[in-house]
């Protein structure tokens, strides 16, 4: 079993931070804990997922430099807009906001209807399997 944890912090204009910690604990397949080293032919699947975890932690700081520079390039272009501009800007800002509250209350919406069929599926198996004498 590998356990991972990274923290991504972005402060401001200070420099992303990434801390990584790898604990490797081998596990029997009855589960248990045992303390042993690595054997070799277990190292390229460490090797595959700690090279897949440095491309993902990649792609973070990539992402993350990408909306620092949109963000500069938009602070530079509002000093240099016009007033119908900026009005279109506010209004797309608007229209922003709007949906992201409308996905919001849908993602709540979505995860009430799932929780209410999964205690009606519940509630309708045990009195189906109540009627047949099965339960």
């Amino acid at each position: 079993m590998i356990e991972f944890l990274y923290l991504v912090l972005v402060l401001g204009k200070s420099p992303v931070r990434v801390f990584f910690n790898a604990n490797y604990k081998p596990v029997n397949p009855d589960g248990q804990d045992t303390s042993r080293q690595v054997n070799k032919d277990e190292v390229p699947t460490l090797q595959q997922d700690l090279q897949f975890i440095e491309r993902q932690i990649k792609e973070i700081t990539i992402e993350v430099e990408h909306a620092k520079r949109q963000e500069a390039y938009l602070n530079q272009a509002n000093g240099n807009l016009s007033l119908f501009q900026l009005d279109e800007m506010k209004l797309i800002m608007t229209f922003s906001e709007l949906t992201q509250s409308r996905l919001e209350w849908f993602s709540y919406l979505s995860i009430v209807v799932l929780l209410g069929t999964a205690i009606w599926q519940i509630w309708y198996l045990r009195s189906f399997f109540s009627a047949k004498k099965l339960l």
